[in-house]
């Protein structure tokens, strides 16, 4: 469960953390059990608190792009003017944090998907490169699973057309990712989707839209901007 990490042996997907007590130390390891081999380890001082939180799909395994390309399992069809609200299921992976009173870190990346694919969104000269997520579109609020934070997508068609939405594009700078200690329960903050023209989106950061959450400690690579909170989708939509 996300939280505090404590002495002893925890599942995650296909992986396997193990905590050993060595007196003045501990032991950290993580297991890959399909292949049961240890591709972690590390030895973390006695007062070293360590935290599992959810973390954005962009580090494993290694940093790449901030951007998540995420494909949508279903259209969404918007006459002129009309707005829908929806929710969204967005891969994410689990993140081992490092704390003292002073300071904190990330130790290691626990991967909850089979692959990591990158994807160029737009074109070769100017175009951005995104990771690739399939994502899960519904109605309502759907269950929370390990593995998948739900974000409230609110989208708004502004032209005088007919337009449908396959895929949105997310920067993981202004996202926000929040959880409640003790769950696997793992959210973003609300999305709005402005669409502006046949090929132009304008992706903005709400507010969080459940109570009772906490926000991850974001990496310095991926410090909200302090000037600009929103995604402008050139290419497509």
């Amino acid at each position: 469960m996300f939280g505090i990490l404590d002495k002893g042996v925890l599942r995650l997907g296909n992986s396997e953390i193990v905590i050993e007590d060595h007196g003045s130390s501990v032991l950290y390891r993580r297991i890959d059990l399909s292949a049961n081999t240890t591709v972690q380890e590390m030895i973390i001082s006695k007062n070293v608190e360590l935290r599992l939180t959810p973390i954005y799909p962009v580090f494993y395994p290694r940093f790449v792009t901030q951007y998540m390309l995420c494909l949508l399992d279903k259209a969404i069809t918007l006459a002129p003017g009309e707005s829908v609200d929806v929710y969204a299921s967005i891969p994410i992976d689990v993140a081992v944090y490092a704390y003292t009173p002073q300071s904190f870190r990330i130790l290691d990346i626990v991967p909850l998907h089979s692959e990591a694919k990158y994807v160029l969104y737009g074109s070769i000269d100017s175009g951005i490169v995104a990771r690739l997520c399939t994502t899960s579109i519904h109605i309502s609020m759907p269950p929370t699973r390990l593995g998948y934070a739900i974000s409230r997508l609110v989208i708004r068609n502004g032209i005088g057309k007919i337009v449908s939405v396959t895929r949105i594009l997310l920067d993981a700078s202004p996202l926000r990712l929040y959880y409640r200690p003790g769950t696997w329960e793992a959210y973003t903050q609300t999305i709005y989707m402005n669409i502006v023209s046949d090929t132009i989106a304008i992706i903005s950061y709400g507010t969080p839209f459940v109570e009772g959450v906490e926000p991850i400690d974001d990496p310095d690579s991926l410090r909200p901007p302090r000037i600009y909170n929103r995604t402008e989708m050139l290419q497509g939509y």
